[in-house]
């Protein structure tokens, strides 16, 4: 009875009254109560579901807003990194091999062990590795989730996120034409000799 209350006064608080940071205690509190009821179940009851559902709510405007900041912050870097950027954008058309190793070249991961050599492009342009395999390395090298941006800082971060980016989307587009080349029934064809 209690969570029943709990939720009817929040949906007075968030829609009455206006007072959102009020709701938000009486919904969170509602949970909770709900929570300790367990095993019984009240997915199907109005009030949880209002509760639920408002909550969620509040915690996508948070998200959005969140994103919002983020995107600003990252905007005024990106206009700091402007050459860089366009200099990843201009070989992100050049050939697979080029672009790859202009990454490694021109930006090399922090991580001294990560590291993608022309020998290694060299050895999936002979057919002995795999772009594929070589692709999906860089892609781990360079993960934003994977930089600590307390060490190497926000600029570096911001870079790593542009450099995923183009790596990922030369990945996907090497992907698209593996895929042509299987449907077509010539399989035969090592993924190093795909060209795009």
């Amino acid at each position: 009875m209690e969570a029943i209350a709990l939720s009817r006064l929040g949906r007075i608080y968030n829609k009455v009254l206006k007072l959102r940071f009020r709701a938000k205690e009486c919904f969170k509190r509602c949970i909770q109560l709900v929570s300790t009821l367990s095993p019984r179940t009240f997915y199907s009851e109005e009030w949880y579901q209002d509760c639920t559902t408002t909550l969620e709510m509040y915690q996508q405007e948070v998200l959005m807003a969140d994103e919002v900041l983020k995107q600003d912050k990252y905007a005024k870097i990106k206009e700091e990194l402007n050459y860089e950027l366009g200099e990843l954008e201009k070989y992100k058309e050049k050939d697979k091999e080029d672009c790859l190793l202009f990454v490694y070249k021109t930006h090399p991961p922090k991580n001294s062990k990560h590291r993608i050599t022309p020998a290694d492009v060299k050895e999936a342009k002979e057919g002995k590795k795999s772009f594929k395999k070589l692709f999906q390395t860089a892609v781990t090298h360079y993960h934003p989730d994977r930089v600590d941006e307390s060490q190497h800082g926000i600029q570096w971060k911001v870079l790593c996120e542009e450099i995923t980016k183009v790596l990922t989307e030369r990945y996907e587009r090497m992907k698209l034409k593996w895929n042509e080349i299987k449907l077509q029934g010539t399989k035969t064809y090592p993924l190093s000799f795909i060209f795009f």
